[in-house]
């Protein structure tokens, strides 16, 4: 099999892991997108930050990892919206979207107001499902 273009219109199902009633219809389903190359390279892109102080060029250069910005980022962009995400009092969170330009390309993404709702460990695990679109299959690959 040859390799095959990214679906970017598709979204798939997703129920967390974590969720105790994962499988049940009081599961929370997230619809998963893929990401275009360009951005999930952007996104990427920030994951290691290097600094050099210009005022000691001999001295140590720090690094850090942003994995929870990536994370963060990746949701952002690669999420399209959900089913059955309350607060603590049980009311439906709203799924709302923003605009952004990146490299005269326009994306919704997910408004980080109401991102940030999403736990942490759930939010790297959409991260997760959502970056493996990207991947080339093991049938794509042998070729």
């Amino acid at each position: 099999m040859a390799i095959v273009g990214l679906s970017l219109a598709a979204t798939r199902p997703f129920q967390s892991r974590l969720d105790s009633a994962r499988g049940t219809p009081e599961a929370t389903t997230f619809r998963l997108g893929t990401l275009d190359s360009r951005i999930l390279g952007k996104i990427k892109d920030m994951a290691t930050t290097i600094n050099v102080d210009p005022t000691q060029p001999d001295d140590e250069v720090s690094t850090s990892i942003n994995g929870n910005e990536v994370n963060f980022q990746t949701v952002a962009y690669g999420l399209k919206g959900w089913e059955n995400f309350k607060d603590a009092k049980g009311n439906d969170i709203a799924f709302q979207t923003l605009t952004r330009r990146h490299s005269g390309q326009v994306y919704e993404v997910v408004d980080p107001e109401v991102l940030k709702l999403v736990p942490q460990a759930v939010l790297a695990e959409l991260a997760y499902e959502i970056t493996r679109d990207n991947e080339v299959s093991e049938t794509e690959g042998k070729n």
